[in-house]
């Protein structure tokens, strides 16, 4: 009897340390299944990946950046020396175009100043001193663009060669000083003023100037070749016809940039008038691929934790997260 129960009583221990230790497997098995099948950025959806912590960061520098302003460039010291470096170009574009070389740079430097003060944005020496320079070799080829029709039509007396003599300038002599003003300013800024004198010399200049073309002249040239030829054509039919002297028909000009700043800034006058009518175009929104249908998609930063745990690699930029999609 005690030997039957003693069997018993093993038989129940055995049975239940097989079964607990059965549970236990099947439970490792189950748990390890669930974690193979569970993405891996569901597993601690609690915890930050290195892509959220390096955002924090850099919002946070940007906070610094704005709480701290920054020193401002416009030092004396600096302003004379850059001059003195610039006087030989400066020289050279006198004996171009003469006084017309000093007038256009005022009108340009002046209409920034006007344009980023509409825009809010903090004008610098750095970036004044590049307009300076691109408008005083614009102002002295202003002066012969102003001069060709002189040399072809002359001075008419009726209307018809009058308007002849305006129409040569605008469009046909604006056209090709636009094409180079727009494509110098655009290296200049992009790539420096010594930059660009180097071009010349080191075979840059025609990687600079296609990169210019598609870049700017490509979508900007004609309109604003259009925008000229349409709003300031009447003032140059004045000072093509009844002003002789074509540096004062580039200081002319110059008041044109100033006054066309204050009104319309870098908009243009058509499109400003446009806009204030509600007939401008505004601008489609990117749309954001979405999931295909019966496929779940995750959000970017389960995306990024992911990524990060397969290739632990540097976090997965938004690019091929919407590739990804």
């Amino acid at each position: 009897m005690e030997h039957s129960e003693t069997g018993a009583m093993l038989s129940n221990s055995l049975s239940g340390t097989w079964t607990s230790r059965n549970l236990g497997v099947s439970g490792m098995a189950h748990d390890d299944l669930e974690h193979r099948l569970t993405p891996s950025f569901a597993e601690k959806p609690h915890e930050e990946s290195k892509l959220e912590e390096k955002v924090k960061e850099e919002e946070k520098k940007q906070q610094d950046k704005g709480a701290a302003k920054p020193a401002s460039d416009w030092k004396m010291s600096t302003m004379i020396w850059d001059g003195i470096k610039y006087a030989p170009l400066a020289g050279l574009a006198y004996l171009i175009g003469g006084g017309a070389s000093l007038l256009t740079p005022i009108g340009l430097g002046v209409g920034k100043f006007i344009t980023n003060w509409k825009k809010k944005t903090k004008t610098t020496w750095a970036d004044m001193r590049k307009t300076l320079a691109v408008g005083n070799f614009g102002g002295a080829f202003a002066y012969w663009a102003y001069a060709l029709p002189d040399f072809i039509i002359g001075s008419p007396v009726s209307l018809l060669g009058k308007i002849a003599k305006t129409v040569l300038f605008n469009p046909f002599c604006i056209f090709p000083w636009l094409a180079w003003y727009r494509k110098t300013d655009y290296i200049v800024n992009k790539h420096g003023g010594w930059n660009y004198m180097k071009g010349f010399f080191n075979g840059k200049m025609i990687p600079y100037a296609k990169e210019a073309y598609h870049n700017d002249l490509k979508k900007k040239l004609l309109p604003s070749s259009l925008e000229i030829f349409l709003t300031i054509s009447p003032i140059h039919f004045y000072s093509m016809n009844y002003v002789k002297d074509p540096t004062y028909r580039v200081g002319i000009g110059t008041i044109n940039d100033v006054i066309l700043s204050l009104i319309v800034g870098e908009e243009g006058l058509l499109r400003t008038i446009s806009n204030k009518l509600g007939f401008g175009k505004k601008k489609e929104e990117e749309k954001q691929p979405g999931p295909m249908p019966g496929h779940y998609m995750p959000s970017f930063e389960e995306y990024a934790r992911a990524h990060q745990a397969r290739n632990k690699k540097r976090p997965v930029p938004e690019q091929e997260y919407r590739m990804a999609a």
